[in-house]
């Protein structure tokens, strides 16, 4: 059984502030949806976009790809710091991690903790028997 090979399973996470605790509330208010980090991550991703645009002052592409980086290095957004490698992939983020537990007939992904860019550490939630 998936439990007792004891594999986490990451999904990319999120910096829980009150930024997002304000658009989850929103979120939810407005659709009954709650929240998910993917989401969260392309509502930061079309803030940088627009906000590239109005810096440019035009929606040309070789313009937003030139002002994107300097707006994602000053813009803390939902997510957490938005900060883009040199290829234009986020330099760092959170994660969430899950895990399998439960017995065979009752068997769930459950979140047991999170991975901080910042501290570089893991907090677990709930840590599965055997992980170091």
């Amino acid at each position: 059984m998936v439990s007792q090979i004891r594999l986490p399973s990451t999904i990319f996470g999120y910096t829980n502030s009150s930024k997002t605790a304000t658009l989850c509330s929103q979120i939810l208010a407005a659709t009954h949806q709650t929240c998910e980090s993917y989401s969260l991550g392309s509502y930061d991703d079309v803030w940088l976009a627009a906000l590239s645009i109005i810096n440019c002052g035009t929606t040309a592409g070789s313009c937003i790809q030139k002002e994107i980086s300097s707006v994602a290095a000053n813009y803390y957004g939902v997510t957490g710091w938005t900060l883009l490698d040199p290829n234009g992939d986020r330099a760092a983020g959170d994660f969430l991690v899950w895990c399998v537990t439960g017995s065979a007939n009752t068997a769930s992904w459950n979140l047991c903790g999170s991975w901080s860019a910042q501290a570089d550490s893991v907090a677990w939630t709930a840590k599965p028997s055997g992980i170091a």
